[in-house]
């Protein structure tokens, strides 16, 4: 069964230097023209519109598929459109080359909860899968995804039992247990489960550093109200404690 879905993506594979570029490009351009001496409102309408051509660059279709011989993203970059020379980038992986998964939810950037799925292969590369406005294609690829790694697994697993048990022949007769053909072609393969990052110590640890540090600064604004600017109160009330209240919530959910 062949599965596919398609979505937005970036065609960048290295996730910190598309950040790096969209931050240190833009920045260093409204720095550079401050300095020249141009009014502000010019330097900050060249750094949106840099910011925003960059990210336009960096964008594309995804298209994503699966079966059971493998996995294969195909990305073209919206520019492609307007320019021949820019090529669509496709990338193609078999499933013994799948290396861990995260499948997991998190809040974007208009605070709407989405699903995502992380594939990470045996080269470091990822694959960051998100679920957009397509939610029935995006569950049947996942779901579709779940299956095939699931019968890998158990084709893993049962492959042990048929090594050990084939080692313990000598010592007496013994039935190999039946083996049932698995649906994922290649050699058998077992593929991890990672947890999120809500789901490790990490999140646990951040959790404990934001509260102490939040603690001080209450206790600071309490002690010395007027030490405290009312941007600095304003920012604690609508980011820091919003954001300390969902991290908790995600630490101790429990259908994690």
């Amino acid at each position: 069964m062949t599965v596919t879905y398609k979505t937005e993506g970036q065609w960048v594979n290295n996730a910190w230097l598309m950040a790096l570029t969209l931050t240190v490009v833009p920045f260093g351009l409204m720095a550079l023209l401050m300095y020249a001496g141009l009014p502000a409102w010019v330097s900050i309408i060249a750094f949106l519109v840099i910011f925003m051509l960059l990210y336009v660059f960096f964008s594309g279709e995804a298209t994503y598929t699966l079966d059971e011989s493998g996995l294969k993203r195909t990305v073209t970059p919206y520019l492609s459109k307007k320019l021949s020379f820019i090529k669509s980038i496709q990338e193609q992986y078999a499933w013994s080359q799948v290396r861990s998964f995260t499948n997991d939810t998190d809040y974007g950037r208009t605070l709407r909860e989405f699903e995502y799925l992380t594939i990470t292969f045996q080269d470091g590369k990822k694959w960051r899968i998100r679920h957009e406005n397509d939610e029935e294609g995006f569950d049947a690829f996942r779901n579709e995804f779940l299956r095939i790694i699931n019968a890998a697994n158990e084709s893993y697993v049962r492959s042990m039992l048929q090594t050990q048990s084939a080692s313990q022949v000598n010592f007496g007769e013994r039935k190999t247990p039946e083996l049932k053909t698995a649906s994922v072609s290649g050699p058998p393969v077992f593929i991890r489960k990672q947890k999120s990052l809500y789901q490790t110590v990490w999140a646990k640890a951040l959790l404990i550093v934001m509260m102490l540090l939040t603690a001080v600064v209450l206790a600071v604004m309490i002690a010395e109200p007027q030490k405290v600017k009312w941007h600095h109160t304003l920012r604690i009330g609508l980011i820091v404690i919003p954001g300390i209240l969902y991290l908790w919530y995600r630490i101790t959910r429990k259908d994690q």
